[in-house]
C-alpha cells in the first residue's frame, strides 16, 4: 500500500471512530427515542391546542403541522421535524428518516421504521451535532411527557372545565400548596 493509501485509510478510520462516538453519545442521551416520541405527540398538537390547550407545552409558539413536517418556535429558536418515507416493505413495514432542524440547521437525523398503526421506532442515528439544543430539546420532550401524563390521569378532560363543573375556586391549587407549606413549617 502506498503512503497516500495508508494516510487515507488512517483518516477514514479516525473519521469512523468519531462518527461512532457521536452516534453512541446521541443514543446515551436518549435522543433517538425522544425524537420519535415527540414527533408522534406533536403531530396532534394543533387539535389539542383547540380542544385542550393544557396538553401543549406553553413554550411552543407558531405551531405548524403539515403531512410529514412539524414546525414551531421554542425558546426563540425555530424547530422543524421532517419525516421522509424511503421504502415500504412487502410485510407492511415502512422505513424512513426523521430529521430535526433548528434555525434551518440539521442537528439530528435518525432512521426509523414502523408497521401499520404503530408509531415510528428509531433504528439508527444517521446524523448528530451536539450542542446546547440537546438540553433544550430534552426539557421540551420531558415537559410534553409530563403534560400528557397529567391529562391521561384526568382522562384527557379540560382541567379548567372540570374545575368549573365541580365549582372549585380558581385559586384552589395555590391554597393547597400554601397549606402543605405551612404544615411542613410546623413539623420542623
Amino acid at each position: 500500500m502506498s503512503e497516500v493509501g495508508r494516510l487515507w485509510a488512517l483518516k477514514a478510520a479516525f473519521l469512523l471512530a468519531q462518527v461512532n462516538r457521536r452516534k453512541k453519545r446521541a443514543e446515551k442521551l436518549g435522543l433517538p427515542d425522544a425524537l420519535c416520541e415527540f414527533y408522534a405527540r406533536a403531530r396532534s398538537y394543533p387539535a389539542w391546542k383547540n380542544y385542550q390547550p393544557s396538553i401543549v407545552p406553553k413554550s411552543l409558539s407558531d405551531l405548524h403541522v403539515a403531512q410529514d413536517s412539524i414546525g414551531f418556535t421554542h425558546r426563540g429558536d425555530r424547530y422543524r421535524l421532517q419525516l421522509t418515507h424511503s421504502l415500504s416493505m412487502p410485510d407492511g413495514e415502512s422505513l424512513g428518516r426523521i430529521e430535526l432542524q433548528i434555525n434551518e440547521r440539521p442537528v439530528l437525523e435518525i432512521s426509523v421504521s414502523s408497521y401499520p398503526d404503530t408509531p415510528w421506532r428509531a433504528s439508527e442515528v444517521t446524523a448528530f451535532v451536539d450542542g446546547l439544543w440537546v438540553k433544550h430539546f430534552k426539557a421540551l420532550v420531558a415537559e410534553a411527557q409530563r403534560l400528557y401524563e397529567i391529562q391521561a390521569k384526568l382522562g384527557f378532560q379540560d382541567i379548567e372545565a372540570l374545575r368549573a363543573r365541580f365549582n372549585i375556586a380558581p385559586g384552589w391549587l395555590t391554597r393547597v400548596k400554601n397549606c402543605f407549606t405551612e404544615l411542613l413549617k410546623r413539623a420542623k
